[in-house]
């Protein structure tokens, strides 16, 4: 049992090591080069899928253990928003809501509340502490994410200009919570608040600059500023 779980720890780490390379090239090169994007895009994305599989078998193996409950937790939002940023290129192409997305859009609810009931019984028995405050700000964050998702499926008329913002914020989001894992698990040195909410700091304001890019906060008749060849 020892040595599987060795055997899945590098295996964790060999991967998330993948997401730090692949996340910022995927990123930054969104709209400027789209083939270099999308193969990056899908070494991302299988990165993570298996980083989020370890920590979930992490999770497994300690249940108890609060801090393992975290990161299984923050696996399950990697997921989340994977899952939205994926389904967004296809909701642009044909908007055709499925059963699973139902299933995931309530687990997600779920999650949510499970964190912001975490965090507050944190906050009310254990005297707080930056894992509960992580806790509450990644499940009002679901809850924020969840609201802009209901809205959208249900709008048959959401514009490509939507759902292209939905596949950003999806993949910075998972990205965002991939750095978050691996700053508070290696000893940076970096005071802790730095390494708690550091990567939340830098790399979420990306979403204003991104937007402002593509001018998805502008009008419909500006959508043309979308890069199509991204979400095709």
């Amino acid at each position: 049992m020892e040595f599987w779980g060795t055997i899945s720890l590098y295996i964790h780490i060999i991967a998330g090591t993948l997401t730090l390379l692949a996340g910022p090239v995927a990123i930054f090169y969104n709209g400027d080069n789209t083939k270099l994007h999308k193969v990056w895009g899908k070494i991302f994305l299988w990165s993570m899928g298996i980083v989020t599989t370890t920590a979930i078998i992490g999770f497994i193996q300690h249940p108890t253990h609060v801090f393992y409950q975290f990161l299984g937790g923050l696996s399950l939002i990697v997921i989340f928003n994977l899952y939205k940023a994926i389904r967004a290129i296809q909701f642009r192409k044909k908007l055709s809501v499925s059963n699973l997305d139902k299933f995931v859009f309530y687990l997600t609810g779920i999650v949510a509340f499970l964190f912001t009931g975490m965090a507050s019984y944190g906050f009310i028995f254990k005297n707080g502490g930056a894992v509960y405050i992580l806790l509450m700000v990644f499940g009002l964050a679901l809850f924020l994410d969840l609201r802009v998702l209901a809205r959208l499926i249900k709008n048959e008329s959401t514009t490509a200009k939507n759902w292209f913002k939905q596949h950003i914020s999806g993949m910075l989001a998972a990205f965002t919570a991939s750095t978050t894992a691996f700053m508070v698990n290696v000893d940076t040195g970096l005071p802790w608040y730095l390494a708690w909410f550091g990567p939340a700091i830098i790399i979420q304001p990306l979403l204003f600059y991104f937007f402002k890019k593509y001018r998805l906060n502008d009008k419909p008749a500006k959508e043309k500023g979308i890069p199509t060849a991204v979400v095709d």
